[in-house]
């Protein structure tokens, strides 16, 4: 399994949720739609099955688990050697890393911070 922590990002949305509930939801709503889209595109295609497989699911108020259980999704994630594209990898990191840039510039625009 892969696990990115945004622990930082996870505490701003705490203080976000205790102001203000549906803003928090909705906000991580649009970040997780958006972050499933973006891995979805940057994720290699031959069966199609590592692209179709990236799931999203509420694991309680303003938290949402990302997932993908294509057995072959560590290999893609920590690079391997495709006969179609040379070598691939690091698709959930670098995504996370401009999710969690992303976020952040949206929080200091609205809150000041």
């Amino acid at each position: 399994m892969i696990t990115h922590n945004l622990e930082e990002v996870n505490k701003k949305f705490e203080q976000i949720y205790k102001k203000s509930p549906e803003l928090a939801d909705d906000l991580v709503f649009k970040y997780t739609t958006q972050l499933v889209s973006a891995l979805k595109i940057a994720s290699p295609v031959d069966t199609g099955n590592l692209r179709s497989n990236w799931r999203e699911r509420p694991l309680s108020q303003a938290l949402r688990e990302i997932s993908n259980n294509t057995e072959y999704i560590i290999h893609t994630e920590y690079s391997t050697r495709s006969p179609h594209r040379g070598w691939i990898g690091r698709t959930l990191t670098s995504k996370t890393r401009n999710m969690k840039q992303e976020i952040e510039s949206d929080f200091r625009k609205l809150f000041g911070k």
